[in-house]
């Protein structure tokens, strides 16, 4: 926290380039926040916008975790349009090298529904990054601040920042992948074919995101097949190198005329390397890199098409790819993304040699290390008002092993629970509480990240399993050195002095619960532990069935009298002043199991 910052202007500040009403907001700011550079005019499309950076002092420092400066840009026009975002980038663009805060930012508009509009546009676009929208007269008007800070409050306490769940298509909230992307951009350059994989919802397909910005940025061409898409998979193997051609075509922005859409089966890899090459040479030379996410729903054994996971299309379409690619070095590169890399590990596929072998380098996404974890948790949590102590930081770690997923979505959870005044610190209570309540309700979370292995790797599921159960020798004996890389990379396993472990404590407790019926039962205790759950399971949902299905057939008064009856004398008359929803309540009924035997029987002709 930089407390030592006293509110005024920078010397250098030039006031006179704002409007008269700008120049009083300005002044006014100058109050709470120290004005160090006062911008240049930006224009996106037909319209100029005007900025300026400020510096937090120690109360917005302290209540909002804010320690770089803010861009508050002026929208002098009474029509909000989603355009006027891109001037905040525009703006960023010119003052590279400040430190500028790149998730939070202040609009000042004409407009005066531009709250509801921001809101609105937010709910469609949850990448956009945390926008203070005021009016003109919300800022003239306010001179002691008290609403400006207010309207802080509200904008950064009621905004989950953790909760995006699709792929990231922004820089605002992308952490921990620079070196990675540094590495596959670096590798592209020097002609060389690379794979990325990882587990679901590790980040590949952002990491591809932000690989085709680069690409952008840098006038490279980056063409990305989604193999995941019925309308790639669903392809043929000589329809999908036509595909490839049209893509190419579109992303070289050749002036020739299109090749041909059809394809067939006898001469597609001649008209492929025929159409590639003419493509390639309509404009400047150039390669281009080619991206493959899903891969595994085009290959061999998990393709999503029976063509691709039966018959032989994965072999003629690499065969074709590879082809192309050693006889014509330099115009295409690949990256392959996936869960596992076994397509281009395996040296023979259905008694043939795989055209992708050791046609890739395999790279895996790793998992956050602390450090990043603490980076993205305090980054995105400081505008929630929400600091984690460095116990609980430690905590979710170890906890969920420094996958970017499942940490944003244990501290969204975090978020949704806190109800006291922010800002406040996440301690070793509000954690704890908030991870076994995760347990149950984010147990789909945790599925989606290893449920894939069990889908399409039973091998490698079943080693994870063995090593919740603490079996290392079992997981030692049965894992070929493929399975530990595999496991290893994905960042589940460890080799520790002791043995390997499974080192991420909430995949542990999922897979135990996924499977406590399954698993084996190694005592008394734990065999009177599973049976007495399942009775009370049992019980649960007999009282439920029996609930409903008495209600069908009588009123509420009836069918509480026919219950009472089924209860012997001697305890009836203690439950006679119970409403019929307590009696069969899921929960904490005073009912038997004997009890719900004799109901049934006596109301079954009903």
């Amino acid at each position: 926290m930089n407390k030592e910052v006293r509110p005024g202007f920078h010397n250098s500040f030039i006031l006179d380039r704002f409007s008269k009403d700008e120049i009083a907001i300005l002044r006014n700011l100058s109050k709470r926040w120290y004005l160090t550079n006062s911008g240049i005019d930006i224009r996106v499309g037909a319209s100029i916008y005007k900025y300026a950076l400020l510096k937090p002092t120690s109360k917005y420092a302290q209540a909002f975790g804010l320690e770089r400066e803010l861009c508050i840009l002026f929208s002098d026009y009474s029509n909000f349009e989603p355009r006027t975002l891109d001037a905040f980038d525009a703006a960023r663009s010119n003052i590279a090298g400040v430190r500028v805060d790149p998730i939070c930012r202040i609009l000042v508009s004409r407009d005066s529904a531009i709250e509801q509009k921001l809101s609105d546009l937010f709910i469609q676009e949850p990448e956009q990054p945390v926008v203070i929208p005021f009016t003109y007269s919300d800022l003239l008007q306010d001179h002691d601040g008290l609403n400006e800070f207010n309207r802080f409050r509200k904008h950064f306490f009621s905004r989950d920042l953790f909760s995006v769940q699709g792929p990231l298509q922004r820089d605002t909230f992308f952490f921990g992948r620079t070196k990675l992307i540094q590495e596959l951009t670096d590798r592209f350059k020097t002609k060389e074919n690379s794979g990325l994989f990882g587990l679901r919802k590790s980040g590949k397909t952002s990491i591809i995101y932000s690989i085709k910005r680069w690409a952008k940025e840098n006038s490279e061409i980056a063409i990305s097949i989604d193999c995941e898409s019925p309308s790639i998979h669903g392809l043929r193997w000589y329809e999908l190198l036509g595909k490839i051609v049209h893509l190419y075509y579109e992303a070289k922005q050749s002036q020739i005329k299109k090749p041909e859409a059809r394809y067939d089966a006898i001469l597609a890899a001649d008209r492929f390397e025929a159409d590639m090459l003419q493509i390639y040479r309509s404009k400047k030379a150039s390669g281009s890199l080619l991206i493959f996410d899903e891969i595994e729903r085009i290959s061999f054994g998990t393709g999503s098409s029976s063509h691709w996971s039966q018959e032989s299309d994965f072999l003629f379409f690499w065969q074709s790819i590879r082809a192309f690619c050693q006889q014509n070095p330099g115009i295409l590169n690949l990256l392959l993304a996936g869960t596992n890399p076994q397509s281009v590990e395996l040296s023979r596929i259905n008694s043939h040699d795989n055209p992708l072998f050791s046609f890739a380098q395999p790279i895996y996404v790793p998992c956050f290390s602390f450090d990043q974890t603490k980076e993205m948790i305090e980054a995105l949590g400081n505008p929630m008002g929400l600091s984690f102590s460095p116990l609980v930081l430690a905590k979710i770690q170890s906890d969920f092993g420094g996958h970017p997923f499942l940490t944003r979505q244990i501290c969204s959870h975090i978020h949704k629970l806190i109800e006291i005044e922010r800002p406040v610190t996440v301690d070793e209570s509000i954690y704890q509480n908030a991870y076994t309540s995760f347990l149950k309700i984010g147990a789909p979370y945790l599925g989606m990240v290893v449920d894939v292995l069990r889908e399409q790797y039973k091998d490698e599921y079943d080693l994870l399993l063995y090593l919740a159960q603490g079996l290392t020798a079992e997981y030692q004996s049965l894992s070929t050195l493929f399975q530990i890389n595999h496991l290893e990379g994905y960042g589940l396993v460890e080799q520790q002095q002791d043995g390997p472990i499974l080192k991420v404590n909430s995949i542990v407790s999922y897979l135990l619960m996924a499977h406590r019926y399954q698993l084996e039962v190694s005592s008394n205790e734990q065999r009177r532990s599973e049976i007495q759950e399942r009775s009370s399971r049992l019980e649960n949902a007999l009282r439920s069935t029996i609930r409903r299905t008495l209600r069908t057939v009588m009123t509420e008064a009836k069918a509480t009298t026919s219950v009472l009856e089924s209860i012997p004398t001697e305890r009836r008359s203690k439950l006679i002043h119970k409403s019929y929803k307590e009696l069969l309540q899921e929960e904490n009924s005073p009912l038997f199991l004997l009890d719900l035997k004799e109901i049934i029987s006596k109301e079954w002709d009903s």
